[in-house]
Order: structure tokens, then C-alpha cells, then sequence
């Protein structure tokens, strides 16, 4: 579970089938599922798809950060750096409201996983690392 966010979780698919995912113990929790969507052109927050799709047939998709802190040990951090600039992996978010679950299911590209030096609070916080993930198509919902 995220450090500062209780009822929310991601995970990272290791790509097998069945799909294995991962715990990610994220910094901070990423803008995923908004209200903001709703801005774009011929779209409602009813929508099923998450995108919109031009003329020509490319899609507008979500744009994520998942941002964490650098650890070399971390499997689900591992899977990201691997699939940095190459095929699609598959997260998911999961929220908790104690009675229902509700678990989002999408695929992603990671484009970038900088890593950066932070120290916000002035108590020697570790580097950080943000994963730059951009969403190749719609969220698959389950709840229960």
C-alpha cells in the first residue's frame, strides 16, 4: 500500500500468464482517474472509454507519474526499469473504501524513469525515482 494513502494500492504485471502483479510502494499517489478527463472534447466522466480518438485514428491517453523511492531490490521497481522504452506493461490501481474494491486494470509504456535527488522536509530523504508512463489503451474496472 502507497506510503501516504490508505485504501489506495498500485501493483506492476509481470507480463505471464496468469498475470502476476506486484506491489508498488508509491512516494506519492499519481492523478489517476480524475474529474479532468471530463474536459476533454466529446466526453463525459460516463464515458467507458478512457480516450479520446482523432481523425487519424491516435488516441489522447492518460499521462501518469508514479514517483518512488530509488530501490534496487524492489521487484515492481525492477519491472519498470525494464520495460522503459520497450513493450507495453500492464498496472493496476486499487481503491478501497472498506466496503467495496474497485480495481483498474490498464496498460502502460513507461517513456522515462529519471531519478533526482530530494529532500523536501530537510531529513535526508533518499532519492527519488519517477516512472513517466503514458496509457496505449483503455482501463479494464472490476468490483467487488
Amino acid at each position: 500500500m502507497p506510503e501516504f494513502s490508505f485504501g489506495f494500492s498500485c501493483k506492476v504485471g509481470d507480463g505471464a500468464s496468469p498475470e502476476v502483479f506486484t506491489a508498488l510502494n508509491l512516494f506519492e499517489v499519481p492523478e489517476v482517474l480524475t474529474g479532468a478527463h471530463a474536459t476533454y472534447p466529446n466526453r463525459t466522466t460516463g464515458s467507458t472509454s478512457n480516450s479520446k480518438e482523432y481523425a487519424n485514428g491516435l488516441r489522447e491517453t492518460d499521462d501518469l507519474q508514479l514517483v518512488v523511492r530509488f530501490n534496487l531490490d524492489d521487484v515492481a521497481q525492477d519491472a519498470l526499469r525494464t520495460a522503459v522504452g520497450g513493450d507495453p506493461i500492464n498496472l493496476q490501481f486499487i481503491f478501497n473504501d472498506g466496503t467495496t474494491t474497485e480495481t483498474n486494470t490498464g496498460s502502460f509504456i513507461i517513456t522515462a524513469a529519471p531519478r533526482k535527488p530530494s529532500d523536501p522536509n530537510g531529513d535526508g530523504e533518499p532519492v527519488l525515482q519517477t516512472f513517466h508512463c503514458k496509457q496505449t489503451g483503455d482501463w479494464t474496472t472490476v468490483e467487488a
